[in-house]
């Protein structure tokens, strides 16, 4: 839990405004990925901090499974891309595994009476 407390606004007044966005295409360069579908960068500022989050998407069948992983949680956007990018390469092959189990055939059934 952060720890918070009170300033006099004439010391806040001389604070350099800090922008806390990141490069989202550089950082993906500089991690070495050449597949970048399903991963989607969030980052939203607010009073209570905001949202600064990857987010992997993986589609099945018309639908959607989804993470989001904060970079509170995982040391910064790189390491939330890092686990984002496991969780995603991991359901890929899971998805793949259940798509391969599945056999589909055709059954051929002969009724002469109709």
């Amino acid at each position: 839990m952060p720890i918070l407390r009170k300033i006099p606004a004439a010391v806040a007044a001389d604070w350099e405004d800090q922008d806390d966005t990141i490069d989202a295409i550089a950082l993906l360069g500089a991690v070495g990925i050449a597949d970048r579908r399903g991963l989607t960068r969030i980052d939203r500022g607010g009073a209570a901090g905001g949202e600064h989050a990857w987010r992997a998407r993986v589609y099945v069948d018309g639908g959607e499974r989804h993470r989001q992983f904060a970079d509170s949680l995982h040391g910064g956007p790189e390491g939330a891309l890092r686990a984002a990018i496991d969780w995603r390469d991991d359901v890929r092959q899971q998805v793949a595994a259940e798509l391969r189990s599945r056999v589909r055939r055709v059954l051929r059934v002969e009724r002469p009476d109709w």
